[in-house]
């Protein structure tokens, strides 16, 4: 099974100390993960309103490393 995941949890990965905790429950199989580029413009944007700092900016790039950015297309709406 592959996951799309929403701004909303990239968030909650971010801004918990566990967030790989939070991955491996929602991913216990390390199957592909997906998330949207406007969930990278949307989450940036967070980050920048609310002035994150390095720690919270590494945590979201290293997050990015291990998950695939994706078109959005009508495709994904029955997803």
């Amino acid at each position: 099974m592959n996951l799309l995941i929403d701004t909303n949890i990239i968030l909650s990965i971010v801004r918990d100390r566990s967030g790989h905790k939070i991955m491996e429950y929602l991913n216990p199989y390390e199957e592909s993960v997906y998330i949207s580029f406007v969930n990278v413009a949307e989450i940036h944007s967070i980050a920048f309103q609310n002035k994150w700092g390095y720690s919270k900016m590494q945590i979201l790039e290293s997050f990015f490393t291990k998950v695939r950015v994706i078109d959005i297309s009508d495709l994904l709406l029955p997803s």
